[in-house]
């Protein structure tokens, strides 16, 4: 009887490594589905717009300080002598 109690409890002690490696590779199916699926998506997604350019950047640069260089410094001080020599 004590053999047969064994028996039945390395049974049980079978099935369950055998449910557990079930679970481990159905887990490990859905990681590889989900992970593939993620991949295909990326595949099929647009690339990104181009970002800017540091010749782009660079201009843009130079447009705005032409321009706030027009209102204030060196500019400001030839006009107020031009306004002052008119008047």
């Amino acid at each position: 009887m004590c053999q047969n109690r064994l028996s039945t409890s390395t049974q049980k002690q079978l099935l369950r490594q055998q449910r557990q490696q079930i679970q481990q590779l159905n887990q490990q199916q859905q990681h590889a589905a989900a992970i593939q699926k993620i991949q295909e998506q990326l595949a099929a997604a647009q690339p990104p717009p181009p970002a800017p350019t540091r010749r782009r950047a660079r201009l843009f640069y130079r447009r705005t300080k032409m321009k706030t260089k027009n209102f204030a410094g060196a500019n400001s001080e030839a006009l107020q002598e031009q306004i002052n020599s008119f008047t």
